[in-house]
């Protein structure tokens, strides 16, 4: 080989290696899907893959799932390239990814925009993982079901130093009432004393929200929920975790004096015009 043939050879191998850098510093850029992603995983302290795919079939009206799991999938790999998450496993969830917005994550989406100042990192409990994983599960369905102005997790609620401070927060516009309306969301996993329930019942009477809702893994919680409420207030409506996983919709909260289903009760978010896929 020649020398002007090994110039172009060295120059052609150059343009190729450039190329490649700058396509990767394409791909390091943060897009607004990236951003809201990161958010969500940052209000519900972590994720599992299983749930950003969740989130993006919604939020962005995905209905295959294997488009989903590419998108989830391209999105880790730029997150962690750029250094932006944590990952970790616990035997609570089978040894699944969990995912985490670590400082420097957390430190870019106030840049953005994307959180307040006084957001901070917190580390995951043991033992409450499995209540924060379903608390997300609970999270995905309901925001599917209800059509929700706002849905504010308990990690933003302490912010505001409420005095009850539910596991989240639903604002919706109430035809009935016509007026904004707020249900505070319950995940309860493990049962409490019958006092502490009617303490519980008592301060939400006197509260800013319309309903209660409870979503409970066991028959015996949903038994004490709905005994200690019914002295106290009407605004309590218990549902199984399993119920609303399984049924979705058709899922139904039971009350003292009556059952609702949901979907029938609140406007679905699926029927609502646009959407927020345009923001790809």
């Amino acid at each position: 080989m020649n020398e002007n043939k090994i110039a172009e050879f060295e120059k052609t191998n150059f343009e190729k290696k450039e190329g490649k850098k700058n396509s990767t510093r394409r791909k390091r850029y943060l897009e607004t899907r990236d951003l809201r992603l990161m958010t969500f995983c940052y209000e519900q302290l972590f994720l599992v893959r299983s749930q950003m795919i969740q989130w993006l079939m919604r939020k962005y009206k995905l209905k295959n799932f294997a488009s989903a799991d590419i998108a989830m999938r391209r999105i880790l790999k730029l997150l962690k390239q750029l250094e932006l998450i944590n990952s970790s496993r616990s035997g609570f969830l089978d040894y699944r990814e969990m995912i985490v917005i670590n400082e420097k994550g957390i430190s870019a989406l106030k840049d953005k925009g994307y959180l307040p100042e006084h957001a901070v990192r917190a580390e995951i409990d043991e033992t409450k993982i499995n209540h924060d994983f379903m608390a997300t599960e609970v999270r995905l369905i309901l925001e599917k079901i209800i059509n929700c102005m706002a849905y504010i997790p308990d990690r933003l609620l302490r912010y505001h130093q409420q005095p009850q401070l539910p596991d989240a927060q639903i604002i919706y516009f109430s035809p009935k009432a016509n007026r904004e309306a707020k249900i505070a969301v319950e995940v309860e996993m493990t049962l409490k004393s019958r006092e502490r329930y009617r303490k519980k019942f008592i301060d939400y009477q006197k509260s800013q929200y319309d309903l209660l809702f409870y979503f409970v893994n066991q028959n015996s919680i949903k038994g004490a929920i709905l005994e200690e409420s019914k002295a106290v207030t009407q605004m309590v409506f218990v549902c199984s975790i399993d119920e609303l996983i399984t049924k979705q919709d058709k899922a139904e909260m039971v009350s003292n004096d009556e059952t609702i289903v949901l979907g029938d009760r609140f406007h679905c978010a699926a029927n609502q015009s646009g959407g927020e896929n345009n923001e790809q």
